[in-house]
């Protein structure tokens, strides 16, 4: 009772947290007075039961924070959202802390219907009460896709549905990334669940464009372009996409060892809604081949193409099949095949070494060494990544010594000629010389030994103070 007035309703809500000290801030009395206007809380009473998490801290009638979401503006009759349900369209979103806008898609969807199951999608720029969402990928925070169930009671009295007790929630953030992580208590909202440029919702996305009730709407949101304060979105209704390949198969031809050849496929969308392409993996075959194609999903519009690019990388030597399964959300075929063809290639590559043993005879010392000639020939061009000379001692046994390693460029004239100094004069040796690809693999290879009884062929080619 004050002044013979008894008080029935009201708001309260305190001006500071420590009064007297500390500065005023408003977010409790925007709260507050959403209630006073007939907004409900948004945060989640009981974690024990109903669905968990509330917003996620993602509303000023959540965690008292950022600005009233589109739904609640919507019943406050602050904007009229757009409509969609049928057919296809393109909208613009600017800003919701900047313009009224925000738009409505589902079946059966009625301009100001407020009391309804559906779609509601707004753009939270970071700007205004939303200016602190500026932590979010720098302010581009993208849209947010709210799942609305505002059917009333039996009585007309009050929402169904709210975010604390029952089956489902009131209002819930549809989480772009398919974690679910506040309906599983694991955390609050986060960058990952706005949706951004390239981004799609429908019907066979997770999340999916279903009724709680998990009746398809068969609708499809994608946002096609814009950034930051302007988005413009997409919209098909009961149309599913098509894909179709320009080919299924692709044959490479004949591929050199250690290079690598690239083609293209080109994938169609000749369906109504966009197509995402979930993944494409190798299902059989060397991995030679690789798809190029990443991140995924690959998203399509309705009526656009994509070239995707393989690659053959050749490693294994002759003819060889790789086959991949293109994942789509294409409902006729949700898995196309490709098939991919090609020969790893080595041509013909002849290697001849030919060793003369000779001796150096000096004053005191007579020294024993190898003139190693070399030639090399090729049926077709092919790079070889390195020559490899090795010696050991005839009869094996030991392990071969390296002598000198050679490229394609000391081969210019078509031979090398090699000198190994300081050989045993009575010990038989066996060169080699090695082709290596890039892998470290051995080509081919030619062997030559030669024994001391070579002596009698030796030439004297320095004598000094004889």
């Amino acid at each position: 009772m004050l002044d013979g007035k008894r008080l029935r309703r009201y708001s309260w809500q305190w001006e500071l947290y420590n009064y007297p000290y500390g500065q005023f801030t408003p977010q409790v009395a925007i709260h507050e007075t959403g209630h006073a206007l007939g907004l409900p809380d948004y945060y989640d009473y009981d974690a024990s039961v109903g669905p968990k998490g509330g917003l996620g801290g993602f509303d000023m009638m959540d965690a008292s924070v950022y600005d009233h979401n589109a739904f609640s503006k919507f019943v406050l009759d602050w904007l009229t959202p757009a409509v969609f349900s049928s057919g296809s369209q393109v909208y613009t979103l600017r800003a919701s802390g900047d313009y009224p806008e925000a738009l409505i898609f589902f079946p059966g969807a009625v301009s100001g219907d407020i009391f309804n199951e559906y779609f509601l999608v707004q753009n939270r720029y970071a700007t205004r009460n939303d200016s602190r969402l500026v932590s979010i990928n720098g302010g581009d925070v993208g849209l947010a896709v709210w799942h609305v169930d505002a059917r009333l009671n039996s009585y007309g009295t009050n929402f169904l549905y709210d975010n604390s007790y029952t089956e489902h929630k009131l209002l819930r953030l549809v989480q772009a990334d398919g974690l679910d992580e506040i309906e599983l208590g694991l955390r609050g909202f986060d960058s990952a669940d706005f949706y951004r440029l390239g981004a799609v919702f429908g019907p066979s996305t997770y999340p999916a464009t279903v009724r709680y009730d998990g009746t398809p709407t068969e609708m499809s949101l994608l946002v096609e372009s814009g950034t930051g304060p302007v988005y413009s979105v997409s919209m098909t209704a009961a149309a599913n996409p098509v894909l179709r390949l320009s080919s299924s198969a692709l044959n490479f031809g004949q591929v050199n060892i250690c290079t690598r050849s690239d083609l293209a496929i080109t994938v169609y969308n000749d369906g109504g809604g966009p197509l995402l392409i979930n993944s494409i993996s190798r299902v059989s075959g060397p991995s030679d081949f690789t798809c190029q194609a990443s991140p995924f999903p690959l998203v399509i519009p309705a009526g656009s193409s994509r070239e995707v690019t393989f690659r053959f990388d050749a490693y294994n030597t002759g003819p060889l099949t790789s086959t991949f399964a293109i994942n789509s959300n294409d409902p006729a075929t949700p898995q196309a095949l490709l098939t991919l063809t090609g020969t790893g290639f080595i041509p013909e590559i002849n290697l001849n070494i030919q060793v003369e043993r000779r001796v150096e005879r000096g004053w005191i010392l007579r020294r024993s060494y190898a003139r190693i000639t070399i030639q090399v020939s090729k049926a077709a061009p092919f790079d070889v990544d390195s020559y490899r000379l090795t010696r050991q001692p005839a009869g094996g046994g030991s392990t071969p010594q390296i002598v000198q390693t050679f490229s394609d460029a000391d081969f210019s004239s078509g031979q090398v000629v090699n000198i190994d100094k300081y050989l045993e004069a009575d010990q038989n040796y066996l060169y080699t010389i090695q082709a290596l690809d890039c892998y470290g693999r051995v080509i081919v290879a030619s062997s030559e030994e030669k024994t001391g009884l070579d002596r009698l062929r030796e030439r004297i080619l320095k004598t000094i103070n004889k």
